[in-house]
């Protein structure tokens, strides 16, 4: 059930970011390797055009919604840091998390 909605989500993203011409990057099951934590980040998109930065958390059921919460919560603190570590960028993107 989890690889297909994922699936599904990666099939949506992909063609929304090609119909509205983004200037974007998609990852798709990406872990960020710090601080000892391998958790897997389901959809991370860098819109460069929009300058939004949204980590899509993908569950089969809602019933794993407290899970995702803290999904998103370690996503927002591993993009802060990637974004803090770029001079002059950190004020300038708006970090969206999705559920």
């Amino acid at each position: 059930q989890g690889d297909s909605a994922e699936r599904e989500l990666f099939d949506g993203v992909k063609n929304y970011l090609e119909k509205s011409k983004a200037d974007a990057l998609m990852l798709f099951g990406h872990a960020f390797m710090h601080d000892n934590s391998t958790q897997e980040k389901d959809c991370i998109v860098i819109n460069l055009s929009k300058g939004y930065i949204m980590v899509i958390e993908c569950k089969s059921s809602s019933r794993k919604f407290n899970k995702a919460i803290t999904q998103l919560k370690d996503a927002k603190h591993r993009v802060q840091k990637v974004v803090n570590s770029i001079r002059e960028i950190g004020d300038r993107w708006k970090f969206v998390p999705y559920f």
